[in-house]
């Protein structure tokens, strides 16, 4: 709903009055009248004097003074539809159509010209009384106002209380206007006008109450209107009117146009306006919201944030710019995507997904052995083409990752391994390679150490020499402990006999020997310790360096999974590696006894993850001579 008030300042050029009431005349014959005493209210503005005509400069001399005058109104429109007169452009929202009618009906009512004209009456003008019988009319010659002043002067008498000043009113109108929109830009409108005016006044100036129904069709260059209209003097009219752009033509009546025989007369108009026509809703041939004045992409739809372009891989590069407008990428590469983050888009990259070099197209060489890791059996050990990349270190022409022994060439039955001596145990494991023996003994001969005609393997005090009857030992006490050697498990050091003849270890020197084996972890598949044993084998160290007539008997095994002969090295180079670090720590490297025995010893199943982890294991026994 809008209300309005319009303030003006009127001004009046002329005006002129005559009024009177029941006025009533008889003719006597044709040249005179009597008129019955009547009183005549008449008045004119010093200037109003139509016989003198009108020229340029009359039109800025005003006899009135200047007064207000004001026009008030109000319009309601009823809007059921109008959110479909509703759009986002250009990331605004909701923004009108100003260039459409959004209502469905209009209702205005307005009243017009409310105010007033004071002006000064003429000097020889004035109300009088008229009062005369037969009065002979053919004898006046009225030519002009003063000429009629003049008449009204010597024939009759001036009125009592007559004003030297009068008011026009200006003609206000009540006016309602009703317009209905019927169908797109088809409407019908209904407008009364009233004239409004005091039948008291002597000056009552009014214009005619009128009805008018009009259908049209309106559009922002063109329209067309047909008004049906009907007076309060009973006069109808049918009137049409055009518009092209800024021109208008039309008449309020063209009947009478058609009409044969008399008319009193016809009319007809034309105008000529700049119109100014608010702005609609812009062009969008992408319907993207975002209009083609601004669209850098007008036939494709976009984002406003991309000054309607799209982004169809989402990657925050406008597909205008985007080279790889598909693929989601970075501003670097203008859009394309270079996943593995080595500097080659994908769409030149033969391993987009892992890191390489522009030598190989994208593609990497971990080993640096000029064939790339996707074509190489051994990426991580720099190899040659001829075994796809793989080394043969040994030149026993087994790759290095099959080679049980890559550093020392062998068959291919023995996996790659040497066994010179050829009792089956392989040199790296054979303590004597060059002679052959049983595994039992770690490919070594039984020996006979203390030369007593009896093996080692069999002779209970290999170290002292004894009769076989006193199986290998001699009848005496070596360590003279009172425990003759044939029942001293410990001949050559002093112990008690509750023990067998080996000293005592003490508990707290036991729980150092178990924490350091249960401690005791080595990264998978390696013979390499964990940091986190550290700490208990350098406390197994100290003990060893304190008790320097200890040895110390290491055991190496594994679990069943995987190359038995492979599993068998790795218990012995598990062995080996805290042999080294303990002598690395003090510990002679002769007191320290190395055997493997890979799978063969199981301590639970190897059925069971839990299982494995145990059977891999080193473990730990402290020996004496």
């Amino acid at each position: 709903m809008k209300v309005g008030i319009n303030a003006k300042l009127a001004f009046g050029m002329e005006a002129v009055y005559m009024q009177f009431e029941d006025f009533d005349y008889r003719v006597d014959n044709g040249d005179t009248i009597s008129i019955p005493r009547k009183r005549v209210n008449y008045g004119r503005s010093a200037g109003y004097d139509p016989s003198q005509g009108y020229g340029f400069n009359d039109l800025f001399q005003y006899d009135s003074k200047m007064s207000p005058a004001f026009d008030v109104g109000f319009i309601y429109e009823y809007r059921p539809d109008r959110e479909k007169f509703k759009y986002d452009m250009d990331g605004e929202y909701d923004r009108w159509m100003n260039d459409k009618n959004k209502y469905k009906l209009k209702l205005g009512i307005s009243v017009t010209d409310i105010g007033r004209l004071k002006f000064d009456k003429a000097p020889t003008s004035y109300d009088f009384i008229i009062d005369t019988t037969n009065w002979d009319v053919s004898q006046l010659e009225i030519k002009t106002w003063d000429s009629f002043d003049s008449t009204v002067t010597a024939s009759y008498a001036k009125a009592s209380g007559d004003e030297r000043t009068f008011n026009m009113s200006l003609p206000t109108a009540l006016s309602i206007q009703i317009d209905y929109n019927i169908w797109n830009d088809f409407y019908l409108n209904f407008t009364p006008y009233w004239a409004i005016y005091s039948n008291s006044s002597p000056t009552k100036v009014h214009n005619i109450t009128t009805y008018s129904l009009t259908p049209r069709y309106e559009s922002q260059w063109f329209g067309a209107s047909m008004p049906f209209s009907y007076n309060n003097y009973g006069n109808t009219a049918i009137g049409v009117s055009f518009r092209v752009g800024p021109l208008t033509i039309g008449t309020t009546d063209f009947v009478p146009y058609f009409v044969a025989g008399n008319i009193f007369g016809v009319d007809g108009y034309f105008s000529l306006k700049v119109p100014l026509y608010r702005r609609g809703k812009p062009s969008d041939r992408d319907e993207d919201k975002v209009s083609d004045k601004l669209d850098l992409c007008p036939d494709i739809a976009g984002l406003m944030a991309y000054d309607g372009c799209p982004d169809i891989d989402n990657d925050g590069i406008p597909d205008i710019y985007d080279d790889c407008p598909a693929d989601s990428g970075v501003a670097e590469f203008r859009g394309c995507p270079d996943r593995d983050g080595d500097k080659i888009i994908d769409r030149y990259d033969e391993c987009p997904d892992v890191a390489g070099i522009l030598a190989f197209q994208g593609c990497p060489d971990t080993d640096g052995d000029s064939i790339i890791d996707s074509r190489d059996s051994c990426p991580t050990l720099p190899g040659i083409p001829f075994y796809a990349g793989c080394p043969d270190t040994d030149g026993d022409s087994i790759i290095d990752p099959d080679d049980l022994c890559p550093e020392h060439p062998g068959p291919v039955e023995n996996g790659g391994c040497p066994d010179r001596d050829k009792d089956g145990l392989f040199d790296f494991l054979d303590e004597c390679p060059e002679q052959y023996g049983p595994k039992e003994n770690n490919g070594c001969p039984w020996p006979d150490t203390d030369l007593d005609g009896i093996l080692d393997k069999n002779d209970r005090c290999p170290n002292n020499p004894g009769p076989p009857e006193n199986y290998g030992c001699p009848y005496t006490d070596t360590d003279g402990d009172s425990i003759l050697d044939k029942d001293d498990e410990c001949p050559n050091v002093p112990g008690v006999r509750e023990n067998n003849g080996c000293p005592v270890i003490e508990a707290e020197e036991q729980e150092i020997i178990n924490t350091a084996f249960a401690a005791l972890e080595f990264l998978s598949g390696k013979a390499v310790i964990r940091d986190e044993s550290f700490a208990s084998l350098d406390e197994l160290a100290s003990l060893l360096v304190k008790k320097s007539e200890w040895k110390l008997k290491l055991e190496g095994h594994t679990d069943n999974v995987g190359d038995e002969r492979s599993y068998l090295i790795l218990s012995k180079q598990r062995a080996e590696a805290v042999q080294t670090y303990l002598s690395k720590n003090g510990v002679e490297k002769e007191r320290i006894k190395v055997e493997f025995y890979g799978e063969t010893k199981p301590i639970a199943s190897n059925d069971t993850p839990e299982g494995r982890q145990k059977n891999r294991r080193v473990e730990m026994e402290i020996q004496f001579e």
